[in-house]
């Protein structure tokens, strides 16, 4: 028999020293157990350039990739991501970081490329603070050009 704080009939084998056992998960206390955490929320599921794109919407997301998505034909002349011979615009910046988290499940981004110039944070991500995982990039055409803080990823 455990004599523990709040219940003297509590039955611990371990003779714990707490009104809360934590080897067998017993306790002989009447307090209400604390909530679970929240989940993190389901990634949204990026199958497009269209829906690459519009990351940059929700800086804070969860996102995954549901499969390889080629941008040679989004980051063409008379197409939205050409942006005046810049090519892709980079997801955050400086002033507004990425901060979510993008799985790349294993797939892979290819045709991407910009030129930014004088630019700072160039990459498909500007400046990221949330996490990027499991993505392989490929660059076409001038690759990736800026001024500082350039890479393929971010």
């Amino acid at each position: 028999m455990f004599t523990g704080i709040g219940n003297s009939s509590f039955k611990c084998a371990h003779r714990c020293c707490r009104c809360c056992c934590l080897r067998c998960r017993k306790c002989c206390c009447k307090r209400p157990k604390p909530p679970k955490p929240p989940l993190p929320p389901e990634p949204q599921i990026i199958t497009t350039a269209e829906h690459l794109n519009a990351v940059r919407n929700n800086l804070s997301g969860n996102y995954k990739l549901g499969n390889n998505i080629d941008l040679t034909e989004y980051l063409s002349p008379d197409h939205p991501g050409y942006n005046s011979e810049h090519g892709w615009k980079p997801v955050g910046s400086g002033d507004f970081p990425f901060t979510g988290t993008f799985d790349g499940n294993g797939y892979k981004i290819t045709g991407l490329w910009l030129n930014r110039g004088e630019g700072y944070y160039a990459g498909l991500f500007g400046l990221v603070e949330g996490v990027i995982k499991n993505l392989s990039v490929e660059t076409a055409g001038v690759g990736v050009r800026g001024n500082n803080n350039v890479g393929v990823l971010a």
